[in-house]
């Protein structure tokens, strides 16, 4: 019995996914600067006409601007659930084909079996001897965590190394690679959590009229980091998914 994982049910392109809707958002970003920027304008033509009451003029600016800040916000909320949802569906790809290894119908038994002789070799077990026994199932995460928690009872220690990287590379390094990838995955969700909805700054840029000044709201220097953060987790995440996720026999 080997396990086997179908790399068609996650080939995914998540980065550039994440380029174009973070390129939304900043299209978003754009059309807010300039409706606040229009609605400025209409205040200082329309202090300069006497048209209307400087009363009147304030609570148009304040009416228009909170129009288009409000706009921003409730767009801004949905492309961010937008990014969840694909996250979180991409994640349903990614479980259901890490659990759906082909097995065997006398597969119980093979992992009886193997765990039966883990435990003849005892606390000498190296990683060749590991290997030998357990090369069938190394793509059974699940079942391979098990594996490794037996033969670290055996051992009285854990088999990592003062890095974190595992001390049966053979045996375990594809393990290690799947729990690194699902970690990094773990990241992506939460810089995604929040990546669109964080709170602006006001910028003062210039002086309209009537004690009145422009005030654009601006992204902040963690939303350039995030958006910077979410992209690169995503290329690793796609370059991770593209090694692990390969058909196997």
């Amino acid at each position: 019995m080997n396990a086997t994982i179908n790399k068609n049910l996650i080939s995914i392109n998540i980065k550039e996914y994440l380029n174009q809707t973070i390129a939304k958002y900043h299209q978003l970003n754009a059309e807010l600067e300039t409706a606040i920027k229009t609605a400025n304008q209409q205040y200082k033509d329309g202090f300069t006409s006497k048209i209307y009451t400087d009363e009147h003029l304030s609570q148009l600016l304040h009416s228009k601007t909170e129009q288009a800040s409000n706009n921003f916000i409730s767009q801004a909320k949905a492309l961010n659930s937008e990014v969840k949802n694909y996250i979180a569906e991409l994640k349903k790809e990614i479980l259901l084909a890490t659990s759906s290894t082909q097995k065997s119908a006398d597969y119980a038994v093979s992992v009886n079996n193997a765990l039966q002789f883990l435990q003849l070799e005892g606390a000498s077990i190296n990683d060749e001897t590991a290997f030998q026994i357990l090369h069938n199932f190394i793509n059974d995460i699940e079942t391979m965590q098990r594996f490794r928690s037996v033969i670290e009872h055996q051992k009285d220690e854990k088999l990592t190394d003062a890095h974190g990287n595992t001390t049966f590379p053979l045996t375990f390094g594809q393990l290690e690679n799947y729990e690194r990838f699902f970690k990094t995955f773990a990241e992506l969700e939460t810089t995604v959590e929040s990546l669109f909805v964080r709170k602006k700054t006001e910028t003062e840029t210039e002086y309209i009229a009537n004690g009145a000044k422009l005030s654009v709201p601006m992204d902040g220097y963690m939303q350039l980091i995030s958006e910077k953060n979410a992209t690169e987790q995503a290329g690793t995440v796609e370059k991770m998914a593209g090694e692990l996720f390969t058909d196997r026999k």
